[in-house]
């Protein structure tokens, strides 16, 4: 974990987060942006595909429900186009159709909201890694 937040510190990336929330998109930037990043953000998936084409972010952080093109949708055109695309499925919604969906559309990793601390330590990595089934079944709350 030590050396994930070195690297999202010290090595410029490019970020684009998706999210119909700026105030969520604003928190995920100032927990998981380094000083040396650049944030590129979109509000809604059509935006984010765009936005993708363009700028060709190291990761995608992606909220699931956005209007006009929802984050599973523009996950699928987002890897039609690029299919070493990082992504990370960033939502509130905790439901097992969600996360089975997210898998099919090759996400590199599912978190809710209130985790954004991991979400971190997972953008910190030089690689993408299989990291969906790390996340994919949350340990049993006590």
């Amino acid at each position: 974990m030590r050396e994930a937040r070195w690297l999202a510190m010290n090595e410029a990336r490019t970020l684009l987060i998706a999210d119909d929330s700026a105030a969520m998109r604003h928190a995920i930037a100032r927990c998981c942006a380094g000083p040396n990043d650049t944030v590129v953000e979109a509000a809604t998936g059509a935006e984010a595909v765009e936005l993708h084409a363009r700028c060709q972010p190291d990761w995608t952080v992606m909220d699931i429900r956005m209007p006009i093109m929802d984050g599973l949708s523009a996950t699928r055109e987002i890897r039609r186009q690029f299919p070493e695309a990082r992504i990370v499925i960033v939502t509130q919604h905790d439901l097992p159709g969600l996360r089975r969906a997210a898998c099919a559309e090759g996400v590199d990793a599912f978190f809710l909201k209130d985790d954004l601390t991991r979400l971190e330590a997972i953008l910190g990595e030089r690689d993408a890694p299989a990291l969906f089934a790390a996340n994919q079944n949350p340990a049993p709350a006590p």
